[in-house]
């Protein structure tokens, strides 16, 4: 579905003119794209829909959209680019954002976190960057992201008894039990 809004959106805001929602939606497009297996089409789209952004001026979301990127490089196997879209990211929230919390700030953290896990950087490092983008998400009260980092966590760590908070935030839930996180989470407890 969102490659198909994202479609419609990216035509309308064409013909009317409005670069920004044409960018963005170019960057949706590129990110549903790659999520339906056309990864190097999705990249493409979602690098030209970040740099239309800039050409705009707009910055505020660009953390966001480099989030995006980084999980359609890690699912193609493009982890350095990857890396380095997860990287962009938490740079412009330190710096642009002085530090101001940002919805997406835990999905950059445990992006780069399995980025570098994927090319055999230090465990260490990336276990840290884990349980902050967990308690990034619990701050936040984002229980969707928080899970995504516990289960990395646990994935980390898969012999451990400890499932690093999955049981406790898997029954916050009410709904979607039909969805990958989820199921995985049933599937590990």
């Amino acid at each position: 579905m969102t490659e198909a809004w994202a479609t419609r959106a990216l035509e309308l805001a064409t013909v009317c003119g409005f670069r920004y929602r044409a960018a963005t939606a170019s960057v949706l497009r590129g990110w549903a794209l790659a999520g339906l297996g056309r990864t190097e089409n999705g990249i493409a789209l979602l690098c030209e829909g970040l740099a239309a952004c800039r050409e705009t001026g707009a910055e505020m979301d660009r953390p966001y959209y480099l989030a995006l990127l980084a999980e359609a490089c890690w699912s193609a196997g493009r982890n350095e680019e990857g890396l380095r879209a997860a990287m962009e990211g938490l740079c412009i929230l330190r710096k642009a954002r002085g530090g101001q919390p940002f919805f997406y700030e835990a999905e950059l953290l445990r992006l780069k976190a399995c980025l570098l896990l994927d090319q055999g950087s230090c465990e260490t490092e990336a276990e840290a960057l884990l349980r902050q983008a967990r308690d990034v998400a619990r701050r936040q009260q984002s229980s969707s992201l928080e899970l995504r980092s516990a289960l990395a966590l646990a994935r980390l760590h898969p012999n451990c008894r400890d499932t690093h908070g999955v049981n406790e935030i898997y029954y916050r839930f009410k709904e979607g039990f039909d969805t990958p996180d989820l199921i995985e989470a049933k599937e590990l407890l």
